[in-house]
């Protein structure tokens, strides 16, 4: 069974825990969307992913869903015949097995003046293989490093201020 955690971050709060983690655990990631490119959308730092913190829609990957590998790691790529007949390539998680599923949240916003809390996650994959837990363990416990617990979910410094004084959340 999968295991997984759930958090609510800033912008800042976000790029705060990708610094700490991407310090100490060496990784690359995968956006796990489809992609124009042969070996799919990789990024060594999510920290230069350019919507980072901001989600385009109030679901849970509106904020970005990638697959997480340690460096170096070969990631293994389907190709998809799209209606139109083109192709587009997309990571897929069963021939990925010591991945892990990244999906950073953030705020979306409705309007100038009000915003919602969209909900991260950090999970294994469906596989659960040895390689997917070790890698969940050391990635959750840097990432969440300082984060507060509230209910179901942890909560960044700055997400955690706002979530207490009244902010909205959407899972």
């Amino acid at each position: 069974m999968p295991q997984q955690k759930h958090f609510f971050v800033t912008p800042k709060d976000l790029i705060l825990a990708l610094e700490r983690t991407e310090l100490s655990v060496p990784v690359q990631y995968v956006n796990a969307f489809l992609s124009e490119l042969p070996q799919g959308e990789r990024f060594e730092s999510l920290l230069n992913w350019p919507n980072l913190g901001t989600c385009q829609h109030s679901n849970p990957t509106g904020g970005g869903f990638f697959l997480v590998m340690a460096q170096g790691s070969t990631i293994k790529i389907d190709t998809v015949q799209m209606n139109d007949l083109t192709i587009r390539y997309k990571p897929k998680i069963a021939q990925n097995p010591s991945a892990i599923i990244f999906e950073p949240g953030g705020v979306f916003r409705t309007s100038e003046e009000y915003s919602i809390f969209v909900v991260g996650k950090i999970a294994t994959t469906n596989i659960d293989s040895v390689e997917s837990k070790e890698l969940f363990k050391s990635f959750s416990s840097k990432f969440l490093k300082g984060f507060k617990r509230a209910a179901d979910a942890y909560c960044g410094p700055e997400a955690f201020e706002s979530i207490v004084n009244g902010a909205k959340v959407s899972w």
